[in-house]
Formats: structure tokens, sequence, C-alpha cells
């Protein structure tokens, strides 16, 4: 069963997304992941998928989910993503004043309650 890995997913992104944010997700799958991240308050989602039929299906499901215009699913590989030109993630993500932070979930939030892995 997929849903107490699942809600832990789901504790882990909303502890780091905040409002606003710019999410991008390598790997997107069916898109599960970046419906969280815009459940979450993520202003915007990116989500990369290098399988077509992976892809199409992740787009099928975020627009059925209500996310088409918050959640954009990308076939491609992602070091072919671009993000604009001349610009880095930070930059455009962050503004030119800001500096740039990573927030990754530890380990620690995605295992499974009662530190058992």
């Amino acid at each position: 069963n997929d849903r107490p890995r699942n809600e832990a997913f789901d504790e882990a992104i909303r502890s780091v997304v905040e409002s606003g944010d710019l999410v991008l997700d390598i790997g997107a799958g069916s898109g599960l992941l970046s419906m969280m991240a815009a459940r979450a308050g993520a202003q915007k989602v990116v989500a990369c998928e290098l399988v077509e039929d992976l892809a199409m299906m992740a787009r099928d499901i975020t627009a059925a989910n209500g996310f088409e215009g918050q959640i954009n699913i990308v076939h491609s590989e992602s070091q072919a993503l671009k993000v604009g030109e001349g610009q880095s993630l930070e930059r455009k993500a962050f503004g030119q004043r800001a500096q740039a932070q990573v927030r990754t979930p530890s380990m620690k939030a995605i295992g499974k309650k009662g530190g058992k892995t």
C-alpha cells in the first residue's frame, strides 16, 4: 500500500513549499508530487518527464484535478530544460536581488512515523 509513503511525501512537501514558490519536479511520473506541491501553495510547478506516455498521462491527471494552469508538464530530459535566455533558475524564480534558497525535505521527514524506514 502506497498510502503511508504518499502521506510522508505530502507532509515533507508541505513542510518546505511556501506560497508563491516555483517548484521543479524532475521525473514527474503521474504528476502526484507536482499536485502535492501545487496544493501546498506553489504558484507554478514545472514537471519534467522523459517518458512521453507518462507525460501525456500526467497532463491529463493534473488537468482533471484542476491544476491545468498551475502545473506545466514538460516531456523532456531535465538537462534540456531552459529557464529563460541568459537567466539562471535562481534569478528567474526569485528575482535579481534575492538569493535562492534550496529547501530539501530531510529523510527523517520522509521516513515512516516512529523512525522506521
